[in-house]
């Protein structure tokens, strides 16, 4: 059966990784509250949302720290670029 391209791009499960500045993190306390009200507040209420996952590089370690936050949220492009402007938040990129 043939299905229109907008419908077919609505049904694709999409997300968004937030790359974070592990210098800027550790010396602000209120970071991880400033992205949770941020993706809170634009969660995808019963649409069809996807997965937001979050890394950050510690360096003192070797290691990067990778981790998916449990729900569902806007990934819109609007949503990608009000979580750039949160600092600490090095690079927000699409899956």
């Amino acid at each position: 059966s043939l299905e229109s391209l907008d419908d077919v791009a609505a049904n694709v499960q999409r997300g968004l990784k937030l790359v974070l500045d592990a210098a800027v993190i550790a010396r602000q306390r209120n970071w991880p509250q400033e992205i949770i009200e941020r993706l809170v507040a634009k969660a995808a209420n019963g649409k069809k949302g996807g997965q937001v996952r979050i890394v950050m590089a510690l360096p003192e370690r070797g290691r990067e720290l990778e981790f998916a936050v449990p729900g569902s949220f806007d990934v819109s492009p609007q949503q990608a670029g009000a979580l750039s402007t949160v600092p600490g938040v090095l690079e927000v990129v699409e899956m």
